[in-house]
């Protein structure tokens, strides 16, 4: 009898949550969706990584940057090996926008070892396309991005420490600072999301097609301008509707659809489990 009673009280209190439109009731039904999300084994797909729980007060504060000084730079690379390290890629494009997300320049780059793959989902691109004089030298790239730059120049975008490094930029030299999306995107419960499912949820926009560094570029200058914008409560919102259940779980990633590997070249950098080369 008093596992009955219990049972009956846990099933009213299970109907209260359901219907009560209070905060705390959404965000018990929330939680109760990742739960049941994680035990049917979809609570953390391969395109989401997570940290730990983090507390509301150390979640990232967005700085807010002018237009004129913002810059959001894209850069695809080629595979040039089989293993997904980054020693096995070599740049083949470079896109950069400005504040207000209008291309300031776009390039092809010819890479110097022989191509292995084109890892045409990722590039937009395929054989010949950096045939015939089309793409520049990785040099007049480098030199052609750092002559739209100043030290008081901001880079956004998801994870730009490779691009960075690919275009050799300098901190204090060619650009002043930086904001990662994939930082002010994640939520309380430790979740960083791709910029793929954020443009999707917060902007209602997909990348169709054959991939383009443009709309990498394009994008992620239109994340941080609604991110730099917003309030406090209104950046919550967004990184809670992240996680909503219309959106949830994210579309699986390139590299997942792909099967993580391309022309016998690995594309698991992220997940061991899928990892065909054998690198760490």
């Amino acid at each position: 009898a008093g596992a009955a009673a219990a049972a009956a009280a846990a099933g009213r209190l299970g109907l209260c949550l359901l219907l009560c439109p209070c905060p705390e009731a959404q965000r018990l039904r929330r939680c109760r969706v990742l739960r049941r999300a994680k035990t049917q084994g979809r609570g953390k797909p391969r395109s989401l990584r997570r940290k730990s729980t983090i507390a509301a007060s150390s979640l990232y504060k967005v700085p807010y940057y002018p237009p004129e000084h913002v810059f959001s730079l894209d850069v695809e690379c080629v595979a040039v090996g089989t293993t997904h390290e980054a020693s096995n890629r070599e740049p083949c494009s470079v896109a950069l926008v400005d504040g207000w997300g209008k291309p300031v320049m776009y390039t092809l780059i010819q890479p110097v070892r022989p191509v292995v793959s084109y890892l045409t989902p990722f590039t937009g691109l395929r054989e010949g396309d950096l045939d015939g004089g089309k793409a520049l030298s990785l040099a007049r790239a480098i030199n052609e991005v750092k002559s739209h730059l100043t030290p008081r120049s901001v880079l956004v975008g998801q994870s730009l420490e490779g691009d960075v490094k690919w275009m050799r930029l300098v901190r204090g030299v060619d650009f002043g600072g930086s904001v990662d999306l994939a930082r002010v995107f994640t939520n309380a419960a430790g979740y960083i999301f791709s910029l793929r499912h954020e443009a999707r949820v917060l902007l209602g926009e997909e990348d169709e097609g054959v991939h383009d560094p443009r709309w990498d570029a394009r994008v992620s200058v239109e994340l941080y301008r609604m991110a730099a914008d917003a309030t406090d409560k209104e950046l919550s919102a967004m990184r809670d509707k992240l996680t909503d259940r219309a959106f949830w779980p994210p579309k699986p990633s390139l590299a997942q659809e792909c099967g993580y590997q391309i022309d016998g070249v690995c594309l698991s950098m992220y997940n061991s489990r899928h990892c065909c080369c054998g690198r760490p």
